[in-house]
């Protein structure tokens, strides 16, 4: 009998959409930047940073939803591959996060929001994701309306 098993690569997509659509219905999945590939050298956890949307009108008071994955590409048990308890640091070069540090749920997420320091501070920064001695950033435009 031949044995059945799922790529993890498989089930990292799977499941960033699932969260995609549940975490993110009201705002929807396109319009947004997403950087991955980070490994902790010292847990060998890798980390996800997706940032929707990428561009965020400061006139309006727009905001984006900031998204945080950690999992371990190292594990065979397809449900022990997300890490709950990882602790995330994040940092903006342009804007306001709603929270400086994330820890994850059982799902392996966490999330917090980006919005503008103010009506009139436009330019292009980066959303910086930390874990142990990984990061991965993702780049966002703050823009002003006529």
């Amino acid at each position: 009998m031949r044995s059945q098993f799922i790529p993890r690569a498989l089930i990292l997509v799977l499941v960033m959409s699932a969260i995609c659509a549940t975490t993110l219905g009201m705002v929807g999945c396109g319009g947004g930047a997403s950087s991955g590939g980070g490994t902790d050298p010292t847990t060998g956890y890798t980390i996800q940073l997706t940032v929707i949307p990428d561009r965020i009108n400061v006139t309006n008071g727009g905001s984006a939803l900031v998204q945080v994955l950690v999992w371990d590409p190292t594990e065979s048990d397809p449900t022990k591959i997300y890490k709950s308890g990882g602790v995330v640091a994040l940092t903006a070069s342009i804007g306001t996060l709603g929270a400086a540090s994330l820890t994850t749920g059982s799902n392996g997420a966490a999330s917090t929001t980006l919005t503008p320091k103010s009506t009139t501070a436009t330019g292009n920064g980066k959303v910086t994701a930390s874990v142990g001695g990984s990061y991965v950033f993702v780049n966002v435009e703050f823009y002003k309306t006529l």
